[in-house]
């Protein structure tokens, strides 16, 4: 298929979908106002459900690091917690 072929049939796939955009537009403009505002409210649902589900999954990833770190072993150069008389201990 040359460029030419490529570039024409490309410009009349658009203008199909541009004839179905109008037509699809035409009918959605003619439904009732309740259904508009259904369609709205279930938009922003589903924006805030995926909000949720984002942040719970970082919430996941933070709480495992956490008790990763938690639970770390600790190596034995460091130095441990005061003792009962305020000294530290190595």
């Amino acid at each position: 298929m040359s460029v030419t072929a490529a570039l024409s049939q490309l410009e009349a796939d658009i203008r199909a979908i541009e004839q179905t955009s109008g037509s699809q537009d035409a009918a959605i403009s003619q439904l009732p106002d309740s259904t508009h505002a259904y369609r709205e409210a279930k938009s922003r649902l589903y924006a805030l459900i995926k909000d949720i589900s984002h942040a719970a999954g970082d919430l996941e990833a933070a709480a495992k690091d956490n008790a990763k770190r938690l639970y770390q072993r600790r190596s034995k150069g460091r130095t441990e917690a005061p003792a009962a008389g305020g000294s530290r201990v190595k």
